[in-house]
């Protein structure tokens, strides 16, 4: 019987991959997920520079030229892999791909990627540099609050002592 209406595959997308047998690292597809710019960002793109501050609390993706502090208090920020940027920086979040020349400053985590530079001094909770990227400065690495508190004294005896589990008291009637 003749289909009136063929049935092609789906067409693929940049974010789609065919299915393989092959297993794939998890931190590949999370990686790409992440250096992607977020939905609703706003965007510097590659031919616009910049020369002076710039503040916010929305999610910014820089392609072009910066030149001056970037203060995004609680947001995200992705510098592109054409990007040039001369900045202090305090984000929440900070993915670099490109160049960065500055001081760091965020309250969650930094990524330098495969390509990415950073030539400055870093304050996070989380640092990740993948290889391929360029580093110079100094991290200074935050706890978190579970870990300020002071660590319970260790007992270093030779034998382990047995502890007796409590026994709840029996009420009668």
């Amino acid at each position: 019987m003749w289909n009136s209406k063929p049935v092609y595959p789906p067409k693929s997308s940049p974010m789609t991959e065919p299915l393989s047998d092959t297993p794939r690292p998890a931190n590949t597809i999370a990686a790409r997920v992440s250096a992607l710019p977020q939905p609703g960002a706003a965007v510097i793109g590659k031919t616009i520079t910049i020369a002076g501050d710039i503040t916010g609390t929305e999610a910014l993706h820089i392609e072009g030229c910066v030149k001056g502090r970037i203060g995004l208090e609680g947001a995200y920020l992705n510098i592109g892999p054409e990007a040039v940027v001369q900045s202090n920086i305090s984000a929440r979040e900070v993915v670099v791909r490109g160049s960065l020349t500055g001081q760091v400053n965020v309250s969650e985590r930094i990524d330098i990627r495969n390509g990415g530079s950073l030539v400055g001094d870093i304050s996070a909770h989380s640092v990740s540099i993948e290889e391929g990227a360029y580093f110079k400065g100094s991290i200074d690495m935050r706890r978190s609050e579970s870990t300020r508190q002071s660590p319970q004294p260790v007992s270093t005896s030779a034998s382990p002592k047995l502890v007796e589990p409590e026994r709840a008291n029996a009420v009668s009637a």
